[in-house]
């Protein structure tokens, strides 16, 4: 059997998990809520919004305002459309200049590791060259050698 005191506290834990409970479904609610309110469509001005008056009287549109309306719609969205366009070429120059010079590290690179080959290539042709040229002397000092101490005759 549990004390008075022991019994309050666990009541008190049971209501704040109750609570708990409570707050985190209302929580998960509300970040639903918030969802969907973000997806939904941002709807855009009436295109007669920018014709009307400040005043709040009722307005009368006659055909001449309602195409200079449907211009105005026109002429707004050609707009973004060329802002988007514009901003894609804009891209794409990047895109273009980010691999130009890529390109142009790449050739410098080539170019040098080329050089680098061809450098030790001559120094290895040097090097045979030299060897050949010591051999040769070595055999021509050889043959004056013999050729020196056999009579002639």
């Amino acid at each position: 059997m549990l004390g008075t005191e022991v019994r309050k506290i666990l009541n008190t834990l049971e209501q704040f998990a109750a609570k708990v409970l409570i707050l985190e479904a209302e929580n998960e609610d509300l970040k639903r809520a918030v969802y969907i309110e973000k997806k939904r469509k941002k709807r855009g001005k009436s295109m007669f919004n920018t014709l009307r008056d400040n005043d709040l009287k009722a307005v009368f549109f006659n055909s001449a305002k309602i195409r200079q309306a449907r211009e105005l719609a026109i002429l707004k969205n050609n707009k973004k459309t060329m802002q988007t366009e514009q901003k894609a070429i804009e891209k794409q120059e990047r895109l273009i200049q980010k691999k130009a010079k890529a390109a142009e590290i790449a050739q410098r690179k080539f170019n040098k590791e080329n050089a680098r080959i061809q450098k030790a290539q001559d120094s290895t042709k040097e090097k045979a060259i030299k060897k050949r040229q010591s051999l040769l002397s070595r055999l021509y000092n050889e043959f004056k050698a013999i050729s020196k101490s056999e009579p002639r005759g």
